[in-house]
């Protein structure tokens, strides 16, 4: 639910992270989760204030509490050798804070000021137990951190670039560090650093281009053997909007990831995907 005026937004319910809101504009469904765009729906709460410092300049603080998500499910619990690891909330939500910053007035049509930029933040805490034959139910918190900055400029009427980039620590629920949070040996958190560049050509008001390039890279000292170390992908695509009942995309990446130690090679892939949206 969002109630809102001129002045003030309030938001609670399952709606996305507020921290580096950008996403690039690719046809998966993902949008580019665990590949260098940080983010993902949980629940909270959201205040925002709107403050129009002149016709052309808008800042926007924002402030939320959210879930920590109990149950880190970014990372599969593993058991045998390494024992079992679970994820859960410590008893306080996760604070996430960003200010916003928008120059130039909309062109018509558009949901966009011509310059957009933000600074974001989150802190939190997750809980987890590991349990092994020699040392059973051992407790380890894990503090969850994050900074990062968001861009877009609408650098023509045709050419626009969309940017963004993080660093922090334990952020697998915030769909970052490779769907890791934490070292299932160590029990502690994995840091992890990246973000995503696009540059979008349009045609015409039905051809739409896109390029860019996005990566999502742990810190390899804190990952354990057979993790993974980075992944990155390189795209392209072309969308084709008749109008808002039929849309059509075509799209090409090549995606590369890495892994910790030499039981497992470094893979890459060529991927090839369409997408065709039709509504009545």
């Amino acid at each position: 639910a969002k109630v809102y005026n001129e002045d003030w937004a309030f938001t609670t319910g399952v709606t996305s992270a507020l921290v580096n809101p950008r996403a690039p504009s690719v046809l998966n469904p993902s949008s580019g989760s665990n590949f260098g765009n940080l983010g993902f729906m949980r629940p909270q709460l959201r205040a925002e204030r709107f403050l129009q410092v002149s016709d052309d300049l808008l800042i926007t603080p924002q402030v939320a509490l959210t879930s920590p998500v109990g149950t880190d499910f970014f990372q599969t619990p593993t058991s045998g050798p390494d024992g079992l690891l679970l994820g859960e909330e410590n008893g306080w939500p996760n604070v996430e804070s960003r200010i916003g910053v928008g120059i130039g007035e909309k062109a018509e049509g558009s949901r966009f000021q011509p310059l957009e930029f933000g600074f974001s933040g989150a802190i939190g805490e997750l809980r987890f137990f590991k349990s092994d034959l020699i040392n059973p139910a051992q407790k380890f918190n894990t503090l969850v951190w994050m900074y990062g900055a968001d861009l877009r400029w609408q650098i023509s009427p045709a050419w626009a670039v969309t940017a963004e980039g993080y660093y922090g620590n334990a952020l697998g629920s915030y769909a970052a560090g490779n769907k890791q949070t934490f070292n299932r040996l160590t029990g502690e958190g994995i840091m992890a650093s990246g973000g995503f560049i696009e540059l979008e050509c349009k045609f015409n008001p039905q051809w739409i281009a896109h390029t860019g390039f996005m990566i999502d890279n742990p810190l390899d000292r804190n990952v354990p053997i057979d993790g993974r170390t980075y992944q990155q992908n390189a795209y392209g695509n072309l969308m084709y909007i008749r109008n808002r009942y039929l849309q059509i995309g075509f799209e090409v990446a090549h995606l590369w990831a890495g892994f910790q130690g030499t039981s497992r090679e470094d893979n890459q892939a060529w991927v090839f995907q369409n997408k065709i949206i039709f509504t009545f």
